[in-house]
Parts: structure tokens; C-alpha cells; sequence
């Protein structure tokens, strides 16, 4: 049995949310119409046209998705490269 996608978050023509049944996050592409589940990683790709999203987060929970451009994805990319960087130890 399938479970219900709450649809929360959108911009442009994408959408995203969770699945009542099962927990997991899902995205709908807005330029492809492809449905898929995501590990809420900080970027994610849409795996048949390529469509980039940046997951906006609070509390490190999901509270809304931003379509990445082609123009800015480079420079999004690059910023997304620091937040999991091994900053070392803490004093």
C-alpha cells in the first residue's frame, strides 16, 4: 500500500514533502514531473533532468526548498562545500 505525500514546501513548479505512510521525503521536479524520495541532504538532484534544489532548514529540519538556477548553481555548489567541512577540534 502507498502512503499520502504531504505537500509543504514548493517553489516554481517543484514541491516537496513528506509521505504519511512511511516517513520519507519526497520531491516532485517541476520540469520534469519525476517523483522520487530524498535523503534531505542541504542540495539535491532531480535524477532524470539534472534540476537542482537547496534545502532551506531550521533545527536541521526541512522548512522550505529554493530552486537552484543554471546561472548560480556553481556558486551553490561551492557554498554547500562548507557545510560539512571537518572543522578539527574545539578548544
Amino acid at each position: 500500500m502507498f502512503g499520502t505525500i504531504h505537500w509543504h514546501f514548493s517553489d516554481g513548479d517543484s514541491e516537496a514533502g513528506h509521505c504519511g505512510n512511511c516517513g520519507t521525503f519526497h520531491i516532485r521536479c517541476g520540469n520534469f514531473g519525476e517523483l522520487d524520495w530524498y535523503h534531505e541532504n542541504n542540495i539535491e538532484t532531480c535524477i532524470s533532468c539534472g534540476m537542482k534544489w537547496r534545502l532551506l532548514k531550521e533545527k536541521n529540519e526541512v522548512c522550505d526548498i529554493e530552486e537552484i538556477s543554471p546561472e548560480t548553481e556553481g556558486e551553490e555548489e561551492l557554498e554547500d562545500e562548507g557545510d560539512d567541512a571537518d572543522l578539527g577540534p574545539v578548544d
